[in-house]
């Protein structure tokens, strides 16, 4: 990832592909720098939403990724790491 980059490598041919996202927010590991935690996904986008929300517009936020990469956990959390809703 390379800020709202990413770019993916076919191991079998080599080829790269690249999509842009408006936010691209690395959670897996802190191998790479930048680990992303719910805390920060809330003040990045939830924050904004919700008070666009209480200001009378409508809100929604799609996660889109790999089963398993942390999608619901961002929005649910859990006990010691509340998500977004």
């Amino acid at each position: 990832m390379d800020g709202n980059k990413l770019t993916i490598k076919n191991p079998a041919g080599g080829e790269e592909k690249e999509f842009k996202f408006d936010r691209c927010l690395w959670s897996t590991d802190d191998s790479h720098g930048g680990l992303k935690t719910n805390t920060h996904v809330y003040d990045d986008l939830g924050k904004t939403l919700l008070n666009n929300a209480f200001n009378g517009f409508n809100a929604t936020i799609f996660a889109y990724g790999q089963t398993g990469s942390g999608k619901s956990y961002s929005v649910e959390g859990s006990a010691n790491d509340i998500g977004l809703l």
